[in-house]
């Protein structure tokens, strides 16, 4: 693999190569940046602790030891396919840092746009401001967090059935301060709840069909599949939610689910049932909403 690289010596020897490498061996990139160019930037940001732009920095010679720890990241990328998230132990989303490793998603949701966006979520909830938000299949806590900064007055239940996950979203709570107004609850979805009522339940719950996982892609493949495999349809999970939200959701509550390319399946399997699909911003479907009162009974 590094058959060549004997007279590279500078940053910008190195970033060439991996960009090109990267390229040459197909990697998959869907898991944080959109091309080899960012992944291999990235990297070695990462690698040589440089927060700041490359650019002043590109014909600055590395040190052996440097080269070393930018030749061990770039073979496990490309030998292993590990995600670049999973090398570097954090990820971003909605332009803030969050810590993860295997037990957990790499952070990406479409959630982004409507807790950040505006109106957003606002033009379910209106003026009224959640003083309870539930986040179902939390994960990482990152959308928790999100959740939190957005609705700074509620206190944001997240619940995982994942042991493993749940420590990486401790993590990221106190990592972001927010100790005192998001708690975790271990369970099966609204087992961890019961009997408890919220403003806003919000879900990004497994939903890839069985198969599909079947298929996944080597980087996709170091992902825990407890947080893809959506069954035989993908909609196991989204089945139980929509059934089982309205006794879970106060009178004025609003519940909110991703599901990617299942609203054709949705639709059908819920016929009658009023689901709002807002257009985002790469122009899909792929979150859904649904007021309390509309849910099935």
């Amino acid at each position: 693999m590094f058959k060549g690289t004997e007279p590279f010596d500078t940053l910008g020897d190195w970033l060439r190569f991996a960009v090109s490498l990267f390229n040459r061996e197909g990697l998959e990139f869907a898991q944080g940046t959109p091309h080899a160019g960012d992944e291999a930037l990235a990297l070695l940001k990462w690698a040589l602790h440089l927060d700041e732009d490359l650019q002043p920095f590109m014909a600055s010679r590395l040190t052996a030891s440097e080269i070393a720890e930018v030749k061990a990241l770039i073979a496990r990328r490309v030998v292993e396919h590990v995600p670049l998230a999973y090398l570097t132990g954090e990820a971003w989303l909605g332009g803030q840092r969050f810590a993860v490793n295997e037990q957990v998603l790499i952070p990406r949701s479409y959630f982004v746009e409507l807790i950040q966006g505006e109106p957003g979520l606002g033009a379910w909830l209106g003026l009224r401001k959640p003083k309870r938000i539930l986040e179902l299949c939390t994960g990482s806590g990152c959308l928790a967090i999100l959740l939190s900064q957005r609705f700074p007055e509620a206190l944001v239940s997240a619940t995982d059935l994942s042991h493993d996950a749940l420590d990486v979203a401790q993590h990221n709570i106190e990592e972001h301060h927010l100790a005192g107004r998001v708690e975790l609850r271990q369970g099966d979805l609204f087992g961890a709840v019961e009997g408890e009522r919220f403003d806003l339940i919000v879900a990004n719950p497994p939903y890839e069909p069985s198969a599909l996982c079947d298929d996944l892609s080597p980087e996709l493949k170091h992902e825990p599949r407890l947080a893809l495999d959506g069954g035989a349809d993908g909609m196991d999970l989204v089945r139980r939610i929509v059934r089982e939200a309205r006794a879970h959701l106060t009178p004025q509550g609003v519940l909110t689910i991703e599901l990617g390319g299942l609203r054709n399946v949705m639709t059908a399997e819920f016929p009658g049932v009023p689901f709002e699909w807002p257009v985002l911003a790469d122009g899909s479907t792929a979150v859904c909403v649904i007021r309390a009162k509309d849910l099935p009974r």
